[in-house]
This record gives structure tokens, sequence and C-alpha cells, in this order.
């Protein structure tokens, strides 16, 4: 059984959604070694956010089509590319 922010995952068992959450590539900086370590450190704390803004939906009667609007509000946080803040 898998659990995410102390909860049952299987709360969501056969409930899909998708969307794009897209943070910069740390590995394309093209800086110092220290520049590359901090956008590293960047983009594990982006990605840290969107897995605990993840773990806090609500699941009480979740379905499909408010799964993927919650999924894409999760991609537009703090850090995303153009792609994921712009999509639909």
């Amino acid at each position: 059984m898998r659990r995410c922010g102390g909860r049952n995952l299987s709360d969501l068992a056969g409930i899909t959604g998708d969307a794009h959450w897209g943070i910069a590539d740390p590995a394309a900086t093209a800086c110092s070694e220290r520049a590359r370590e901090m956008a590293f450190i960047e983009a594990h704390r982006y990605l840290r956010l969107r897995l605990e803004l993840f773990c806090a939906l609500p699941v009480a009667s979740p379905d499909a089509m408010r799964l993927t609007r919650h999924l894409r509000e999760i991609g537009r946080a703090e850090g995303a590319t153009d792609r994921a803040r712009d999509s639909i």
C-alpha cells in the first residue's frame, strides 16, 4: 500500500489525470560548477514543492477532470517552465 502525506494512495486508484510539471533542466546550466550545483538544489526544491502539493490534494471524492485541473495548477507552481505555465 502506497502512502503520501500519511494517506493511502489507493484512494486515487483508477482515476487518471495528466499535466506537464516542467522545470528548467539543471544540467543545462552553462555556468560555473557552483551555479550548476545551485540549479540542482533549486530543481529539487521545485519538485519537492510539487510533490507536497500533490500529497495535499483532497481525495474525498476525486474525479478525473478535477484531478487533471489540480495537477495542472501544481505544474504552474513556482519554477514552472513557460510550457508548464501556459498549459491549459
